[in-house]
Protein backbone atom coordinates (compact mmCIF):
# COMPACT_ATOMS: atom_id res chain seq x y z
CA UNK A 1 0.00 0.00 0.00
CA UNK A 2 1.32 3.13 -1.26
CA UNK A 3 1.04 6.94 0.88
CA UNK A 4 -1.83 7.43 -2.00
CA UNK A 5 -4.04 4.76 -1.36
CA UNK A 6 -3.18 4.88 2.38
CA UNK A 7 -4.90 8.50 2.59
CA UNK A 8 -7.83 7.15 0.21
CA UNK A 9 -8.23 4.33 2.70
CA UNK A 10 -8.38 7.49 5.42
CA UNK A 11 -10.59 9.08 3.51
CA UNK A 12 -13.22 5.92 3.49
CA UNK A 13 -12.90 5.45 6.69
CA UNK A 14 -13.61 8.96 8.21
CA UNK A 15 -16.71 8.87 5.59
CA UNK A 16 -17.94 5.64 6.88
CA UNK A 17 -18.24 6.93 10.18
CA UNK A 18 -19.25 10.34 9.23
CA UNK A 19 -22.07 8.30 7.59
CA UNK A 20 -22.60 6.09 10.76
CA UNK A 21 -22.62 9.26 12.84
CA UNK A 22 -25.76 10.81 10.72
CA UNK A 23 -27.99 7.60 10.61
CA UNK A 24 -26.95 7.29 14.46
CA UNK A 25 -30.33 8.12 15.61
CA UNK A 26 -32.00 5.11 13.77
CA UNK A 27 -28.95 3.04 15.02
CA UNK A 28 -28.13 1.30 19.04
CA UNK A 29 -25.26 3.07 20.17
CA UNK A 30 -23.57 -0.15 20.08
CA UNK A 31 -24.03 -0.53 16.84
CA UNK A 32 -22.43 2.73 16.10
CA UNK A 33 -19.54 1.61 18.13
CA UNK A 34 -18.83 -1.31 16.46
CA UNK A 35 -18.82 0.27 12.82
CA UNK A 36 -16.36 3.27 14.46
CA UNK A 37 -14.26 0.44 15.73
CA UNK A 38 -14.37 -1.94 13.15
CA UNK A 39 -13.21 1.12 10.54
CA UNK A 40 -10.75 2.45 13.08
CA UNK A 41 -9.36 -0.58 13.54
CA UNK A 42 -8.88 -1.53 9.66
CA UNK A 43 -7.35 1.41 8.86
CA UNK A 44 -5.12 1.06 12.09
CA UNK A 45 -3.69 -1.86 10.36
CA UNK A 46 -3.26 -0.51 7.35
CA UNK A 47 -1.32 2.10 8.85
CA UNK A 48 0.78 0.07 10.73
CA UNK A 49 1.98 -2.10 8.27
CA UNK A 50 2.33 1.11 5.44
CA UNK A 51 4.62 3.16 8.59
CA UNK A 52 6.67 -0.48 9.27
CA UNK A 53 7.23 -0.80 5.47
CA UNK A 54 8.48 2.62 4.80
CA UNK A 55 10.49 3.35 8.09
CA UNK A 56 12.58 0.86 7.40
CA UNK A 57 16.65 1.47 7.20
CA UNK A 58 16.83 -2.34 6.06
CA UNK A 59 16.08 -0.97 2.39
CA UNK A 60 18.37 1.65 2.26
CA UNK A 61 21.68 1.17 0.25
CA UNK A 62 24.35 3.25 -0.82
CA UNK A 63 25.81 3.53 -4.36
CA UNK A 64 28.03 0.44 -4.37
CA UNK A 65 25.44 -1.89 -3.49
CA UNK A 66 23.10 -0.11 -6.26
CA UNK A 67 25.82 -0.69 -8.51
CA UNK A 68 26.47 -4.41 -8.12
CA UNK A 69 22.47 -4.21 -7.91
CA UNK A 70 21.58 -2.99 -11.45
CA UNK A 71 25.55 -4.14 -13.23
CA UNK A 72 26.68 -0.43 -13.66
CA UNK A 73 29.65 1.46 -12.26
CA UNK A 74 29.32 3.25 -9.01
CA UNK A 75 29.98 6.67 -11.22
CA UNK A 76 27.05 5.64 -13.33
CA UNK A 77 24.77 5.24 -10.33
CA UNK A 78 26.22 8.49 -8.92
CA UNK A 79 25.24 10.32 -12.26
CA UNK A 80 21.90 9.13 -12.14
CA UNK A 81 21.35 9.96 -8.62
CA UNK A 82 22.27 13.73 -9.54
CA UNK A 83 20.32 13.36 -12.98
CA UNK A 84 16.75 12.18 -11.05
CA UNK A 85 17.48 8.88 -13.18
CA UNK A 86 17.30 7.32 -9.92
CA UNK A 87 15.53 8.19 -6.59
CA UNK A 88 18.10 9.01 -4.16
CA UNK A 89 18.48 11.57 -1.31
CA UNK A 90 22.24 13.02 -0.81
CA UNK A 91 23.16 13.28 2.56
CA UNK A 92 26.48 14.82 2.77
CA UNK A 93 28.94 13.89 0.10
CA UNK A 94 26.95 10.34 -0.03
CA UNK A 95 24.13 9.46 -1.65
CA UNK A 96 21.32 7.38 -0.31
CA UNK A 97 18.91 4.97 -2.17
CA UNK A 98 16.03 3.07 -1.13
CA UNK A 99 16.40 -0.41 -3.07
CA UNK A 100 12.45 -1.01 -3.41
CA UNK A 101 12.79 1.92 -5.80
CA UNK A 102 15.41 1.15 -8.14
CA UNK A 103 14.52 0.47 -11.49
CA UNK A 104 16.26 -2.64 -12.28
CA UNK A 105 15.24 -2.97 -15.96
CA UNK A 106 17.22 0.47 -16.80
Amino acid sequence: MNKNELVKKYEVVMSSINRVKMDHEKQSDSEFSRVCMDSISEFADDFSYYIEKHNSLEDIIGVEEAARILGLSPGTIKNYCASGKIEAKKIGKTWVIDKNKLNKEG
